[in-house]
């Protein structure tokens, strides 16, 4: 009977390290849970398809985008850098309408709007380089055929960007990303492309020497 007892007092002491253990575990997980999101930066990974057909778009088929962008707080709103990656196809592919790969690297600025504790909305302004590798060149010659023009295989032109930013909690620092944007290339011939876009985000507590940098 002794021996009994002996052991059901360990179970209860077992049980009762366990109990404590998880509670110290929840606290830990709440405190970070509440941590101010304005002590953390975040990194987005998402894929994306254009959603609007337009002349630019006829011609060339985009891929699936894949999108990596860097956000932290920065004043009333966060700072945000980034770069995507699509791959256009020709419908007819000539030398004139080559197929090329589409890198956007862009700097930017968005504006926090807390709907509820779980759900943020961010409109957001983007501008950057867009790079486009095309490949094949295109070749000129004059009517007299005594001339050719070999065009390069890669042009660099300044785009800008309008987004709508959608976040979405999942648990502590784990969330749901979707996104509307409106990009457009100015060449002669403007370049549009509206993407929808839907990835995962993870935030990180800033260290030190980032909240001095920005500050």
């Amino acid at each position: 009977m002794y021996h009994s007892f002996k052991d059901n007092i360990f179970v209860m002491i077992k049980r009762l390290a366990i109990v404590l253990l998880l509670l110290c575990w929840g606290n830990r997980s709440m405190a970070q849970s509440t941590e101010l999101e304005d002590e953390r930066f975040f990194i987005d990974l998402s894929t994306g398809l254009s959603v609007n057909n337009n002349s630019f778009t006829d011609t060339w088929d985009p891929s699936p985008a894949g999108h990596l962008n860097f956000r932290l707080p920065f004043y009333a709103g966060q700072l945000e850098t980034g770069l995507r990656y699509i791959r256009f196809n020709g419908n007819a592919p000539s030398e004139e309408d080559s197929d090329f790969h589409s890198i956007y690297i862009h700097l930017g600025w968005n504006y926090p709007i807390n709907v509820s504790s779980w759900y943020q909305i961010s409109p957001t302004l983007r501008f950057g380089n867009h790079l486009m590798l095309f490949d094949e060149s295109v070749v000129f010659t004059n009517n007299s055929g005594t001339e050719r023009f070999v065009t390069d295989q890669s042009e660099s032109e300044f785009a800008y960007e309008l987004a709508l930013q959608n976040q979405i909690k999942l648990r502590d620092h784990w969330y749901i990303n979707a996104t509307v944007s409106y990009n457009r290339t100015l060449t002669f011939s403007p370049l549009p492309v509206t993407l929808f876009s839907i990835g995962i985000t993870r935030s990180f507590t800033q260290p030190t020497w980032l909240k001095t940098f920005i500050r």
